[in-house]
């Protein structure tokens, strides 16, 4: 579109041989090493793999490019990459939703964002997914201009290009089909503070309602009721957190918002089928 080579792409593996993406896409290196890699920018692919990543010789090599003034980024997973490499001290970066609280827990000081994506000086992090659409398109508008990224977009039929602060996942209405605003009310509500106490009559008060009313409400728009809802939120976010971080289960229950860890055994093996420590063994073992 413009006449010129504005991009070129290599290709990197961490091992120098062809390697199977987590999608089964075969990605083969255009060198076997790093050493005679010249780059301007570097982008770090991974998923979940990511999360338990230790590769002293991939740190030093981000790191060497980084003092050269090489740009780097991290899509999905390659957060936790950057992270471990030391690339992201004092700069904003964002991941996965699925990923953030690993990170929370490895990389208490990171300056985490829920966001699409992030630029902040030379290094640049991405939710992943679609959102490396949107990323890409703010970098080439940074380097080249916004009618250049325009022209790419179109050409890529990317009629909506989302900015950085737009959501990760989807709003409460188009997640569950709703249109009653004060229902979508209460379910934000309860989304934001899942992990404390909430009190059933206090958050129908909030939203302008008697608690018999919302429970209705629940009742004929979510077919459970305010109880079973939370319930679901805090066993959802415990099963992120047994199967990507190594807290303590009683530590992941009270970060759950249960009360107490006999409590939380109860109610997690009557929803998942199994106990928080099977789920656990489960995600350690090894592979067949």
């Amino acid at each position: 579109m413009t006449g010129q080579e504005l991009y070129r792409w290599v290709f990197l593996t961490t091992s120098g041989n062809d390697t199977l993406s987590s999608c089964r896409m075969l990605v083969r290196p255009d060198h076997d090493s790093f050493d005679a890699v010249s780059v301007d920018v570097l982008v770090v692919c991974a998923g979940d793999s990511a999360i338990h990543f230790h590769d002293e010789r991939v740190f030093a090599f981000l790191r060497r490019l980084a003092r050269k003034g090489v740009r780097i980024g991290g899509l999905s997973g390659g957060t936790f990459v950057l992270a471990r490499a030391g690339l992201l001290e004092g700069k904003r970066c964002t991941a996965h939703w699925d990923h953030v609280p690993a990170l929370r827990e490895q990389f208490p000081k990171l300056k985490l964002k829920q966001t699409l994506f992030e630029l902040d000086g030379q290094c640049f992090t991405c939710a992943g997914g679609n959102a490396a659409l949107d990323m890409m398109n703010a970098l080439i508008a940074t380097e080249h201009g916004p009618a250049v990224a325009r022209n790419a977009s179109e050409w890529l039929i990317q009629t909506q290009i989302r900015q950085a602060e737009d959501h990760q996942k989807m709003s409460v209405r188009q997640r569950f089909g709703l249109f009653h605003p004060l229902l979508i009310k209460a379910l934000d509500r309860i989304e934001t503070m899942v992990d404390e106490p909430i009190e059933r009559e206090a958050l129908a008060e909030s939203v302008g309602l008697s608690l018999r009313q919302l429970e209705r409400l629940f009742a004929s728009h979510l077919h459970m009721t305010i109880h079973q809802y939370v319930v679901k939120l805090r066993i959802d976010r415990a099963k992120i957190l047994i199967r990507q971080t190594s807290l303590p289960l009683g530590e992941i229950a009270i970060a759950a918002g249960f009360t107490n860890f006999s409590h939380f055994s109860r109610i997690y093996k009557q929803q998942i089928g199994v106990s928080p420590r099977e789920t656990r063994q489960n995600e350690r073992a090894p592979p067949r």
